[in-house]
């Protein structure tokens, strides 16, 4: 091992031989304390008793070394054990302390999935991440959240009779603006027939509807002033808790959370979906309640006309619903599959060319970083994707390429010290031949 040339970051070494490399570059830096995670896995028994017995033992036997093993046969050297399960601690007390009927029972866990290994063979080939792709429609107790973190079911119970107030304050100014229009066309039928006293009670009467209607034209007015700030300042406290709540579950996870989830689709939450929470679903939200109402106002008004069309509109409210229920699965769908696979993986790949920036001394060396770049200035749909998002993807691809040519000048004055060397060599072969 010792006379092993390390290459393209260590891919070329064995994962044993980078096991070792990764443990004597953690235990020669001093520290108070070693976090060792399962740095025997992969190594043989031989091996592992030696780096037993020399570095945990010997080595850093004056030092706290916490070690994070799956193997049973390393516990009898711990002073003390600590046993996890699925993020939480079942056990911690000394070695001598720890009841014989867990380890047992681990054992007898570990045998029984080796005996089912025949069962369960479909789901262990299945080493791709892969997501399971849920049918049906969202559920209600997350509007239960938002509303929540909005300020409550008081708060939205407050906004939502602004909204009915000023949908009725708009529907009945519609309703007094042709009840006016039916006073002037009445006066001027009566100013016809010479009825003097008709006339004047037309006059009056249009007079007061319309001195009702210019108050409900202000009072709508002023309601939809009041309703657009009191909702803005509804969602605005609905995405800052969300977003607390969201970075404060990313920061207190469990190790498997981040083991068993793409960082790409981790930070797909943060940008693609608050995007959407921030900006699109108030706008969405207050439309829907706006449109409702103002469907609801407009069938009072009709119907309030000629019974006639009542059912003409439960028809088409019917109609309406059966095409929700065919286009909603189809615009999740799609939504979902340009979020997840193409931004989820996007994201994944600049950390990849961060890590492996290319080598210019190759002749078939490409530069991944055009595809980053074409992806990060324009969306495939055809529209920018977003403030956030491509600041984000730019800032990344700009590491990614600054890293690439720190590493590409290094690279090329590498191959000019070989060729000059090597034409060196060349001449002075030259030179001894020509003597």
């Amino acid at each position: 091992m010792d006379n092993t040339v390390v290459t393209d970051g260590g891919l070329n070494l064995s994962r044993g031989q980078q096991a070792r490399i990764n443990l004597a570059r953690a235990i020669y830096r001093e520290s108070d304390i070693y976090l060792l995670d399962d740095p025997l896995a992969g190594l043989d028994v031989r091996v592992q008793e030696a780096i037993i017995s020399n570095c945990l033992k010997n080595f850093l036997k004056n030092k706290i070394v916490i070690f994070v093993t799956n193997n049973l046969d390393h516990l009898k050297y711990a002073k003390e054990i600590i046993i996890i399960d699925r993020g939480e601690v079942k056990i911690k007390s000394a070695t001598d302390e720890v009841p014989v009927g867990i380890i047992t029972k681990t054992n007898c866990l570990e045998e029984n999935h080796v005996h089912n290994n025949d069962v369960s063979l479909h789901e262990i080939s299945r080493n791709i991440y892969h997501e399971e792709k849920q049918m049906g429609h969202v559920d209600f107790t997350h509007y239960v959240k938002y509303i929540k973190f909005g300020g409550g079911v008081v708060m939205f119970t407050f906004i939502f009779g602004i909204f009915v107030s000023a949908q009725f304050t708009e529907s009945y100014s519609e309703k007094l603006l042709s009840k006016w229009v039916d006073h002037q066309h009445d006066s001027l039928n009566n100013s016809s027939t010479n009825t003097t006293v008709l006339i004047d009670e037309e006059k009056k009467t249009a007079q007061s509807v319309f001195n009702l209607y210019m108050i409900m034209i202000g009072l709508s007015t002023g309601l939809d002033l009041i309703k657009a700030c009191a909702f803005l300042t509804y969602c605005r406290n609905a995405s800052i808790k969300f977003h607390k709540t969201l970075c404060r579950s990313i920061i207190n996870c469990v190790i498997t959370f981040l083991d068993n989830h793409f960082i790409g689709n981790i930070l797909n939450r943060f940008s693609y979906d608050l995007d959407l929470i921030d900006e699109l679903f108030p706008f969405l939200f207050m439309e829907i309640i706006k449109n409702s109402l103002a469907v609801a106002g407009v069938l009072v008004l009709v119907i309030s006309v000629n019974k006639i069309f009542l059912f003409i509109s439960i028809f088409m409210i019917v109609l309406l619903v059966l095409l929700r229920t065919f286009y909603i699965p189809a615009a999740r769908a799609l939504t979902r599959l340009s979020a997840l696979i193409l931004w989820g993986t996007l994201f994944l790949h600049v950390g990849l060319n961060r890590s492996r920036p290319t080598n210019p001394c190759s002749k078939a060396g490409g530069n991944p970083l055009t595809t980053l770049r074409t992806l990060t200035v324009q969306d495939p749909r055809g529209h920018p994707k977003g403030i956030f998002q491509g600041n984000l993807l730019l800032r990344a691809t700009q590491l990614a390429e600054s890293r690439s040519q720190r590493s590409r000048v290094r690279r090329y004055s590498d191959c000019s010290t070989k060729d000059l060397l090597q034409k060196k060599g060349k001449a002075k072969t030259l030179l001894e031949k020509g003597r």
